[in-house]
């Protein structure tokens, strides 16, 4: 589903690949107010398909703060890498 007018950036230069079939480990974990977590995953890169030994690695780093009616504050960070090219 896109709900943008046009694509982002990101996908129009190609700096992520928009599909991808891998496997995907996450999790978050409390620590007082503060939400940390991560996404990491193994696909098979930018090729449409895995024929290849070719594959991606990528995740996500997040953390959020949350304050009631008084502060909401939300961090990121993605990568992804092709370490064999």
């Amino acid at each position: 589903m896109l709900i943008t007018v046009d694509n982002p950036y990101f996908i129009i230069a190609s700096l992520f690949p928009t599909r991808q079939t891998g496997v995907m480990a996450y999790g978050s974990m409390f620590a007082g107010p503060w939400e940390l977590g991560y996404d990491a995953y193994v696909s098979n890169g930018r090729a449409p398909f895995a024929f290849d030994d070719n594959r991606g690695f990528g995740g996500r780093l997040h953390a959020s703060y949350e304050d009631p009616g008084k502060l909401t504050l939300k961090l990121g960070a993605s990568f992804l890498g092709n370490p064999l090219k």
